[in-house]
This record gives structure tokens, C-alpha cells and sequence, in this order.
């Protein structure tokens, strides 16, 4: 029974695995007050903020609250009102950063006149006020602008992120290595089942071949070699439905985040993915 409690942990440990991915130090929070728009349509504009917004939130590492949240907690007017704050007037960021807990205020302005488009980005820091991005052009047209808001939605993440010093892991990056995960547990359990096999043929073979010195090690030997060859098998199945189920949920691609175990049941084991699925 010695040699079989080095094969039942690696099995165990290879079974009970469950995976999660966070940020050591939790995803830096901005507000996101409503654009402010010259020259260009409300209903467009919203778009164009709920468009930039989930862009940017695509980067596991940042959470943005919206105007609609904003207005939520402090009021559609007192909402207006904040956006008027210039940079040297630091209590309306520290009433938003009260209010919503959040690390940064981002404003947006997007003006069309008829000598084209001009769009502005600004990240300040909520707890003195100071700009920790910025980014502005000018543009010839509403779709061009539409483009450039595209462009810099990653870009704004990621110096955003390096100016509160949290790396920039977008949240498709990091459930693309995670779908893997099961795979690789799946090949361990896989090769651990084989290597289980072989030794049991060993006893089997032993059993034939060899010439056993009492009958408490014949039953020793054949105890372990039942064992082996009950084990073996119960590894090559978790292991392949740990592939195949990771192959599946790389080409199925979640798109929220979701969950994998892997577990013993009374019968063998078993293999869980959960989530929203295209």
C-alpha cells in the first residue's frame, strides 16, 4: 500500500483543481461622467460613450462606472454639475471618489464644426486632481473621430494602468491561457493513468513470473495490481473529457468569465465547465 499513496496524491491533486484569475491589487475604478458634446447628436454621443467605454473595460485590470451609475448614486443634476470641474478645483473629484470609491474621473469632449471634428480624452487622478492621461486631435470628420476614439480606448488603458501601477492584463488575454488550463491537467491525468497501467501489468506479470516468499505478499501484490487497474482507467477518462472539454471551451470562447473543475465522484470522476457561451 506504500507505493500506491504517491500515485493516489498525484491523482487527487491532479483532479481537484479549480482555477481563478485576479489582480493583486484589485482593478483601478474611473468614472466615467457623460461626454460632452458640441455640434453632434445626443443619441449619437451616447453611443459613441457606451462604445468607448466597453472598449476600454475589456482590460480585466480596470472597472469603469458610467453615467448611469454615476447618476444613480449622486443625481442626474449634481452629475451636470460635476462636469463643469475644472482642473484646480479637486472637491468635485474628491465627491465623486467619495461617493463611488472610485481612483479616477475621465472626461470626454467631442465637437464638430464645420471644419471638422475635435475629441478630447482626460484621466485625472480622483484624490488630488492631477492628469494621469490625456489624448486629443483633431479630425475631418464624425467617423474618422469614431475611429480615433477606437484607437485610443487600449491605449489610454494601459497608461492609465502603468500610472497606478497595476499591469495590463486584458480580461480575453487572460480567459485565452485559462481555457487551456483543463488541457494541461487533462495530459498530467492522461500520463499518470498509462504510468498506473504499466504498473499494474508489472503486478500481474509478478504474479506469473515470480516465486513470493508468503501468502500475505501474493495478496499485497495482487491487492495493489486490482488497485492500479481500477485507478488507471478512472485517470484516462478524467484526463481526456478535461481535453476534450478544454478544446471545447477554446472554440466556443465565453464570453463571460467562467469556471473549471475537475472532480472525484463515487463512479470515477467528473469534468465541469461553467459560463456564457457564443
Amino acid at each position: 500500500m506504500t507505493r500506491l499513496a504517491p500515485l493516489r496524491l498525484c491523482a487527487l491533486s491532479s483532479l481537484l483543481v479549480a482555477t481563478t484569475v485576479q489582480a493583486g491589487s484589485g482593478p483601478v475604478k474611473i468614472a466615467v461622467p457623460d461626454f460632452t458634446l458640441y455640434g453632434i447628436d445626443r443619441t449619437l454621443g451616447e453611443a459613441y460613450a457606451e462604445h468607448f467605454v466597453t472598449l476600454m473595460g475589456r482590460n480585466a485590470n480596470l472597472k469603469l462606472s458610467t453615467s448611469r451609475d454615476i447618476a444613480i448614486v449622486l443625481g442626474v443634476e449634481r452629475q451636470k454639475q460635476l462636469l463643469g470641474c475644472e482642473e484646480g478645483q479637486s472637491s468635485c473629484l474628491a465627491e465623486l471618489a467619495g461617493a463611488l470609491g472610485v481612483d479616477a474621473v475621465m472626461s470626454v469632449s467631442l465637437v464638430k464644426a464645420e471644419s471638422g471634428c475635435t475629441a478630447t480624452v482626460r484621466v485625472r487622478n480622483a484624490s488630488d486632481g492631477s492628469e494621469v492621461a490625456a489624448a486629443t486631435s483633431r479630425l475631418p470628420s464624425e467617423a474618422a473621430m469614431q475611429e480615433w476614439l477606437e484607437a485610443q480606448a487600449p491605449e489610454l488603458a494601459d497608461r492609465v494602468l502603468s500610472a497606478f501601477g497595476r499591469s495590463a492584463v486584458s480580461a480575453s488575454g487572460a480567459g485565452a491561457v485559462l481555457r487551456w488550463v483543463p488541457g494541461v491537467v487533462g495530459v498530467l491525468a492522461v500520463g499518470a493513468g498509462v504510468v498506473t497501467l504499466v504498473v499494474a501489468e508489472g503486478q500481474a506479470t509478478a504474479l506469473r513470473t515470480r516465486s513470493f516468499a508468503s501468502r500475505e505478499e501474493i495478496g499485497s501484490t495482487a491487492s495493489l495490481g486490482r488497485t492500479l487497474d481500477t485507478v488507471g482507467p478512472v485517470l484516462l477518462g478524467a484526463g481526456g473529457a478535461a481535453i476534450v472539454g478544454s478544446l471545447l471551451w477554446v472554440l466556443l470562447a465565453p464570453r463571460s468569465a467562467a469556471h473549471v473543475a475537475l472532480f472525484p465522484t463515487s463512479t470515477g470522476a467528473g469534468f465541469a465547465v461553467g459560463g456564457t457561451f457564443q
